[in-house]
């Protein structure tokens, strides 16, 4: 049988879906699948094509050149269908086909809300599905056709994606309200060196956030709990269990547990937020009135702290 017929949408997706942090646990937590079964997919894949598509590293998969290589024009597929899919809904009432917007945890608080909002004011009948999750779960999601546009903290560089800068935001040093630290002033992330951390899950743009802030100040940090839901992290610090390095957005919830501190550093960890959308007919004015919206919402609006 021809190599081609053998590989499935759902193959690429599973693929796709593990090029995002090249992290099974996430990768399988995206799908909705078990570590074990996104193993099997992707071996299996492998021997439908004869080729190797990644490799040991250490205690972890990598994807070799040949993963990536597939992963490329797997994504420019995925979206192929997804845009058919659409098309077909679009010619049967246009009023079928919603606005899928992605959008990272921190952003969802109240950014994201704010801005479907005023855009919902200006694109009248326009539905819009909101789908949250880790900035390179989103990220993956877009390249494959899941949802239409982005708000997250990672920039794309796939020419038939545009990305659009929108803010800075600093990262804050997160502590159970009424820790020693709580007061409310700037702090050196190294005065926390010798404690416990909570962070996000390997392969997070959160996580590589906090283990950059903290090399920067000299020290690893001891992580005794990772968890893929920023919500959680911000559960487990107030819960006591240790102290984490946060986006700035999540001042907007205002977790009755903890206090977020500025950091003292040389070199500031910072990290830019912006709108990433596919090019794609039929939804040039939608994206473009989103785009305005956003662009409108944050020059309104110091999000720089």
């Amino acid at each position: 049988m021809d190599r081609a017929a053998q590989v499935s949408f759902h193959d690429l997706e599973v693929l796709l879906a593990f090029s995002a942090t090249e992290h099974l646990g996430q990768a399988a937590d995206h799908l909705g699948m078990s570590v074990p079964s996104v193993q099997r997919a992707i071996r299996a894949l492998e021997d439908k094509l004869g080729v190797r598509l990644v490799e040991r590293e250490g205690r972890r998969l990598r994807l070799r050149n040949t993963g990536w290589v597939l992963v490329r024009q797997a994504a420019g597929l995925l979206r192929s269908r997804a845009d058919a899919v659409d098309a077909v809904l679009a010619a049967a009432g246009a009023n079928l086909v919603p606005l899928r917007i992605g959008h990272t945890f921190s952003l969802g608080i109240a950014v994201v809300p704010r801005i479907v909002a005023a855009f919902q004011e200006q694109a009248t009948g326009v539905r819009v599905m909101l789908r949250q999750g880790a900035a390179t779960a989103i990220i993956a999601s877009l390249l494959s056709g899941e949802v239409d546009a982005a708000f997250t903290s990672i920039s794309p560089v796939e020419p038939d994606v545009r990305v659009v800068p929108l803010f800075e935001e600093p990262m804050l040093l997160a502590v159970p309200t009424g820790d020693a630290l709580d007061a409310g002033a700037a702090v050196e992330l190294s005065s926390v060196a010798d404690r416990r951390f909570v962070a996000m899950s390997e392969g997070s743009n959160s996580r590589g956030y906090l283990m950059r802030a903290c090399a920067r100040a000299g020290f690893t940090p001891r992580i005794v709990l990772d968890t893929d839901d920023l919500f959680s992290v911000t559960g487990a610090v107030a819960a006591g269990i240790g102290v984490s390095v946060l986006p700035g957005r999540m001042g907007d919830y205002g977790h009755p547990g903890v206090a977020l501190l500025p950091l003292i550093e040389t070199v500031p960890t910072r990290r830019t937020v912006c709108l990433a959308y596919r090019r794609q007919p039929g939804r040039e004015a939608q994206l473009r009135v989103l785009r305005e919206v956003a662009q409108r919402y944050v020059g309104l609006r110091d999000l720089s702290t």
